[in-house]
């Protein structure tokens, strides 16, 4: 089957990098935790679809010593093998993988003896058709504990884990996919990452940050499924409102009314009168308009609001007036003069192609 028009080239090599990963994991069966020797083997593969192809591939893998045909058949998660056949030396199956890799495949391997062997695989990936053809030869012994395909994938996955692990946990927070969730590579890693991320649910200033995050991507039409604080917070058992709600009862008790006027609206009725005029003066004019304007009548020095204030009251008084002296700006009419009306003749031109 050709793939569709619409599809394109880096999509196709994505899908044959999945059966490769597949091929790759061919020897990692049979004693998957057996210690001590395994049988070394160079594994080469071709790979052909339609529209693309990958050069032949020649790799070392080691797998469990004494390996009958059964045992090389890959294996990965969230992939099943069914309709598995023995006849001889030869064996046939189906598989059926899900999730990300999502894919349905049948394949055919053939013993050569104790030192070697051939096969095929043939797959279904986002409905493209793809053949994957492979021959392995034994090349000597290796130590299966260790260097077996799953377990050099493990050491692997454990190194990058334990690199981004290494990260603050502002900058380690969007990754909460990695380490939370059924398919999450960094699942054995979850206590290190819900260590470094949970403090950051009593960080106002970083929940205000998030807030206004959510806020640029929700104005943009963005995504941030996956990717927010919110995510990684909920991954270790605490749900945005419980957040929140913390975060709020934080907030009043040691008065950052900016917080309040962010995050919390059922706070901001109570707190209009216990606010500060000079330590939270956006928050008083911009959320208490009826407390903000009667303390500028009283406390700033000039009718119009637009001088700078000195006193008890300035830091107040000055935010006012600018914000004032903004609203003003933003309401005048652009001073632009207006279009002049085309003439007759240049109306005429127009028309005419001239």
């Amino acid at each position: 089957m050709s793939p569709t028009p619409s599809r394109k080239p880096s999509s196709r090599k994505h899908v044959a990098i999945v059966l490769v990963a597949l091929g790759a994991s061919l020897l990692a069966l049979g004693a998957s935790s057996q210690a001590g020797s395994g049988s070394r083997f160079r594994v080469t593969s071709k790979m052909e679809m339609a529209g693309f192809s990958m050069p032949g591939q020649t790799h070392e893998v080691c797998g469990p010593k004494n390996g009958n045909a059964q045992s090389l058949v890959p294996k990965q998660d969230n992939c099943r093998v069914d309709n598995y056949r023995a006849s001889g030396n030869k064996v046939t199956f189906d598989m059926v993988c899900t999730g990300k890799d999502a894919m349905t495949g049948s394949g055919e391997l053939e013993m050569l003896g104790a030192d070697g062997y051939r096969g095929k695989m043939r797959a279904t990936v986002e409905g493209q058709q793809m053949l994957m053809s492979f021959e392995g030869k034994r090349i000597g012994d290796c130590n299966y504990a260790t260097e077996s395909p799953k377990a050099k994938a493990d050491a692997m996955i454990g190194k990058s884990c334990n690199e981004m692990l290494a990260q603050p946990g502002a900058a380690l927070v969007g990754a909460g996919s990695m380490f939370v969730g059924p398919e999450a590579m960094c699942a054995a890693k979850k206590p290190a990452f819900c260590a470094k991320v949970t403090p950051l649910a009593s960080d106002l200033q970083f929940l205000r940050s998030q807030k206004q995050f959510d806020d640029l991507a929700a104005k943009n039409g963005a995504n941030t499924q996956g990717q927010t604080a919110w995510d990684a917070f909920a991954g270790c058992g605490l749900p945005r409102a419980t957040v929140i709600s913390k975060a709020c009862a934080k907030a009043d008790a040691g008065g950052d009314y900016d917080f309040i006027g962010d995050m919390c609206p059922t706070l901001i009725a109570g707190s209009c009168s216990k606010a500060d005029p000079n330590r939270a003066p956006d928050f008083l004019i911009t959320h208490c308009a009826a407390r903000a304007e009667g303390i500028a009548r009283q406390h700033c020095t000039t009718r119009s609001f637009t001088g700078h204030v000195e006193g008890p009251y300035g830091a107040f008084c000055n935010r006012y007036a600018a914000r004032r002296l903004n609203q003003r700006n933003e309401g005048q009419p652009s001073q632009q003069p207006p279009a002049k009306k085309p003439s007759l003749r240049d109306r005429l031109r127009g028309v005419i192609g001239g």
